[in-house]
């Protein structure tokens, strides 16, 4: 099976569940244990960390090993949600684009460089394997990157007529659970746990070609589109204008001091439950201090890339 990702995190993850849960489980040092908020007391800590240690041996004795070797998972981190789409992805116009929108997190562009050249090298490497008849299974989820990877995968498979018999797509719920029984929702397949692939095969669905090509028929809908940001509305993938999360921004925003740091808003919405880009939320930060809704006080001495903000009299 072809095992199909668009970040680092699930090309890691299910490469580690190819063989997870296989053998007997040997322990990989003390479990470790973050604590927010107060700490509890020593006892309540080495009970914690040996619960903990106990579910991790419980969740690799339960699982079962996907299978397959660590060449048949395939990564293609394009950042789809953000930036404009037309053209080729893989191509220079698209990276230099990326290259713009990451500049304060992408020192020297190592990072993007290193995406786009794997991207193509796997696209080189996967396309024989399809055309062969190998089965493909693509994993996504309703986080934007992942949804509209689906659907720019689904083109490509088209544009180079490979066969569409065998193609499998896998959703990866919201929500999962954390140690001591808390729920969470996840950025997408970004945030699955090593334990978790094995569980969510079982959701696994054959794409006929008429979803395939309904796939296409909405990422050429979104290209048409000419907007630089998409969202999944309603569980479904579309495009979206550029001040789309401003009203959450500014919900944020309102619930700070008059003086507060940047990097506040981004823990404000994902502690909501919202999911903004780390440099999509820095543009749009500087576009309410271009409009006079913020004012910047100085850089963050921290974060390099965030800063100090103060709420303007008027906004």
């Amino acid at each position: 099976m072809l095992e199909i990702t668009f970040n680092t995190n699930a090309w890691f993850g299910l490469q580690k569940a190819q063989t997870y849960g296989d053998g007997e489980y040997k322990e990989q040092g003390k479990a470790a244990v973050m604590f927010y908020g107060k700490r509890p007391g020593i006892l309540k800590q080495k009970r914690m960390q040996k619960q903990l240690e106990k579910i991790q041996r419980r969740n690799w004795e339960e699982a079962q090993p996907l299978g397959g070797k660590p060449q048949d998972v395939f990564r293609f981190e394009l950042m789809l949600s953000m930036g404009h789409i037309t053209g080729n992805m893989l191509g220079d116009e698209r990276k230099t684009e990326l290259h713009e929108l990451l500049e304060a997190y992408d020192h020297g562009h190592m990072e993007t460089d290193r995406n786009f050249r794997d991207g193509k090298v796997f696209m080189e490497q996967l396309l024989p394997r399809v055309a062969a008849g190998e089965p493909v299974r693509i994993w996504y989820s309703e986080n934007a990157d992942d949804y509209c990877g689906l659907l720019w995968f689904a083109s490509e498979l088209c544009r180079h007529d490979m066969p569409l018999d065998n193609i499998f797509i896998v959703k990866v719920p919201e929500w999962g659970n954390l140690f001591h029984g808390n729920i969470f929702f996840r950025k997408g397949t970004e945030e699955v746990g090593d334990e978790h692939w094995h569980h969510y095969v079982k959701f696994q669905q054959q794409a006929p070609a008429d979803l395939i090509n309904l796939f296409v028929q909405r990422w050429s809908e979104m290209q048409d589109a000419g907007t630089s940001l998409r969202a999944v509305v309603n569980g479904q993938p579309v495009s979206v204008p550029d001040d789309f999360y401003d009203g959450l921004i500014q919900m944020a925003i309102d619930s700070m001091d008059e003086e507060f740091r940047s990097i506040r808003v981004l823990g404000w919405l994902i502690s909501h439950g919202h999911r903004i880009h780390d440099c999509w939320l820095l543009e749009r930060i500087e576009k309410f201090i271009e409009e006079g809704k913020l004012i910047k006080k100085e850089q963050d001495k921290d974060l390099e890339h965030h800063c100090v903000l103060k709420k303007s009299q008027e906004a």
